[in-house]
């Protein structure tokens, strides 16, 4: 009843975000990863698979990355603030939604893309990216498609 996010890497291995940490089903096993295993919080908003076959995660603490052997939340740039939802685009880039606006990892601009510059308002509450790789990005005030 606490899964936030879902991702499905095939019919039988899956990612779940949730209030309780990271599941990992792979078969008929289950790892549930909590702060004993590194991670920041067990409260989690989403979560996506990176560009290099790591898992992302967004929390309240910050953006996290599992490399398959540990988690780490980076205290960088675009990791630094709570982070509410996460997309990829494919191309290596992941975008991450935080309460000050739209932070993209990767092969972009490293400026985030705010009120300032284009969102309705800082505050994601939800993203994704289509197939021509525009971000949607839903905040308290509406949605707005970016075309990186």
């Amino acid at each position: 009843d606490d899964v936030t996010a879902m991702h499905f890497v095939s019919a039988t291995d899956a990612w779940l975000a949730t209030r309780s940490g990271v599941g990992h089903l792979h078969g008929k096993e289950v790892k549930l990863f909590t702060e004993n295993d590194g991670l920041a919080t067990e409260f989690l908003r989403d979560i996506v698979p990176g560009p290099h076959g790591e898992i992302w995660v967004a929390s309240k603490n910050g953006t996290g990355r599992y490399d398959g052997k540990r988690w780490t939340f980076p205290k960088l740039g675009a990791f630094y603030p709570p982070s509410s939802a996460l997309g990829t685009d494919g191309r290596g880039q992941v975008f991450i939604g935080t309460d000050k606006g739209l932070y993209c990892q990767g092969s972009c601009e490293s400026q985030p893309i705010d009120s300032k510059s284009g969102l309705l308002d800082n505050e994601v509450i939800d993203l994704d990216v289509d197939l021509r790789g525009r971000v949607w990005v839903l905040t308290k005030t509406g949605l707005t498609i970016i075309d990186p």
